[in-house]
């Protein structure tokens, strides 16, 4: 199976969407992550027939019942393959509390759509905020995906988010420890803030997990990707990749770049 490479069209915002396209096809992507937001009917009508729409985006709160199923059946009808899941902990939420109602709202959601062509597989991934949190420490991550115990969820690893959160150590055990948990991978980097490089290049955006953090395009900062994919992919990785958080075009082309350079190795 070959690994494709999607565009997150998230920084474009809602009315977006004819803009990320044109950028996809430009740099060589084969379609677009799209938000919630994003995903209304006229994206099938916007999308030409080589542009592809693979993931729906979402966000989980505690306290929420119906939402993963709502954008499960909003996948399905943009024939996109996969809903992820983004979850953050509110202030005075209970990380064990959040982590149990989670799995319960999955495995609810999960039980409540039949398996069967077309229906999409849920995807959680793993935040950025300082770990362990809800889910940004790789042992947090692990432990919701093995709770829900499905193959129709897998996790989103942001690599990156990983380390911007506090656990550096998780990039030397992804492969063994959660290999064949991983349903798809967000290609980025970060680098430390650095206020000159922030001014200079505003458009990067700016993260607080452990310590201050800038977003990079992937084959810059941390992670590694030309070590990393390839061990993933050694080890079993059929998936996609997608490339995020930017807008801009150059940047975005780099980074699509590096991945379909280190995905040549493979074909």
């Amino acid at each position: 199976m070959a690994h494709e490479i999607y565009l997150s069209a998230a920084p474009f915002g809602a009315q977006g969407i004819s803009e990320a396209l044109g950028v996809a096809r430009d740099t060589g992507c084969a379609g677009l992550d799209v938000t919630a937001a994003q995903a209304s009917s006229s994206i099938t009508s916007e999308a030409s027939p080589g542009i592809r729409i693979a993931v729906v985006n979402t966000t989980w709160n505690l306290g929420e019942r119906e939402g993963i199923a709502s954008s499960m059946r909003l996948a399905q009808e943009i024939d996109a393959r996969a809903v992820q899941i983004y979850c953050c902990l509110r202030e005075g939420d209970s990380p064990p509390e959040a982590r149990a109602a989670f799995v319960d709202a999955v495995k609810r959601a999960l039980a409540g759509i039949a398996e069967g062509p077309g229906v999409p597989t849920l995807l959680l991934e793993n935040e950025l905020a300082p770990a362990p949190g809800f889910c940004a420490s790789l042992d947090a991550w692990l432990e919701i995906l093995r709770a829900v115990d499905s193959p129709r969820f897998r996790g989103a690893l942001d690599a990156a988010n990983f380390v911007a959160s506090g656990d550096p150590g998780a990039i030397g055990r992804i492969v063994a420890e959660a290999g064949d948990l991983v349903g798809h991978v967000h290609a980025k980097g970060v680098v430390p803030f650095a206020h000159d490089l922030h001014v200079r290049e505003p458009f990067r955006r700016r993260w607080s997990g452990a310590g201050e953090w800038l977003a990079a395009p992937a084959g810059e900062g941390l992670p590694d990707w030309q070590s990393l994919l390839p061990e993933l992919i050694e080890n079993g990785y059929r998936g996609d990749i997608t490339v995020e958080p930017f807008r801009e075009k150059e940047v975005i082309a780099s980074a699509v770049q590096h991945i379909q350079e280190i995905l040549s190795r493979f074909q």
